[in-house]
């Protein structure tokens, strides 16, 4: 009862908090045009002439990685500069992730100035609490390591196609497994940053003794809401199969639906923080 109460929690939060989803989507919005138009630049600068008779739209579908897997010689130069910025936008989410969390647990009403502020805030504590989970991250991954070995040793010995399908089926689940809790725990430590106000090693204390007592059903929680998000993302993946990106109105339809995917997917984070959240205070 208590999980059904926090989804539904989850839920009203995110629509009360739509303003806030507008936001960051704007916010994304910019760095995908900063980032995407250059490098769409570069490649019809240095690749233009071995794409000519291609559809327009078709620099747009090719696989970055395959490009500069393809043209290192051409675009090698330019590799340094997108790790330099990927480098940024990730230090920049703590920034984003101090004013999501600061605005989502807070009962005042949300505005661009308490959203700047409360990522300002909590800048640092949420850095330093990345860097505390970067060791449970590796063990998360020794575990997976450890734990896909039987189905590598089994897949070794297949003659049929049949044991690899089902081998890289399970191993994708169970990774998307590890990650959940991963993910939960880093939330759980940002929610009590933010809740209790606490220094990052009193709350990653709280933490680990809020899940020793309330894993599986705060577990349970995260996947129940894991799969409600998976399965709208797929009504979108199905009504983008809908349209053609070789036609102009197509283009432009499978523009705004994945506008409206990025906004889901904010929106749903939202969602994701307060259901925990709920929890959290309930049974602290």
């Amino acid at each position: 009862m208590s999980i059904y109460k926090c989804l539904q929690s989850g839920i009203q939060q995110g629509f009360s908090h739509l303003r806030l989803a507008f936001y960051l989507w704007a916010i994304f919005l910019v760095i995908s045009v900063i980032t995407v138009i250059p490098l769409i630049s570069l490649i019809g600068k240095n690749l233009g002439h071995s794409l000519l008779g291609q559809p327009v739209a078709m620099p747009f579908e090719l696989n970055l990685v395959e490009i500069f897997l393809n043209h290192q010689a051409l675009l090698g130069p330019y590799l340094s500069l997108l790790l330099v910025f990927a480098l940024f936008l990730a230090i920049f989410s703590f920034f984003l992730n101090g004013g999501l969390f600061g605005r989502v647990l807070s009962a005042e009403k949300t505005n661009l100035r308490d959203f700047l502020a409360d990522g300002t805030r909590f800048f640092w504590r949420f850095f330093l609490s990345g860097l505390a989970f970067i060791p449970f991250f590796l063990i998360l991954l020794i575990s997976y390591r450890i734990l896909v070995s039987p189905l590598n040793l089994w897949t070794e010995k297949a003659v049929t196609e049949w044991p690899l399908i089902i081998a890289s089926n399970l191993k994708l689940i169970l990774f998307l497994l590890l990650w959940t809790i991963f993910r939960l725990s880093l939330d759980l430590v940002r929610i009590i940053l933010v809740k209790e106000g606490d220094r990052v090693i009193p709350s990653l204390r709280a933490t680990f003794l809020f899940l020793r007592r309330h894993f599986f059903r705060f577990w349970s929680l995260f996947l129940w809401l894991g799969l409600v998000y998976l399965l709208i993302t797929l009504v979108f993946f199905f009504l983008g199969k809908l349209f053609s990106s070789q036609q102009l109105a197509g283009l432009i339809m499978l523009i705004i639906l994945g506008q409206a995917q990025i906004f889901f997917r904010v929106f749903f984070r939202i969602v994701f923080i307060s259901a925990e959240s709920c929890y959290y205070m309930m049974y602290r």
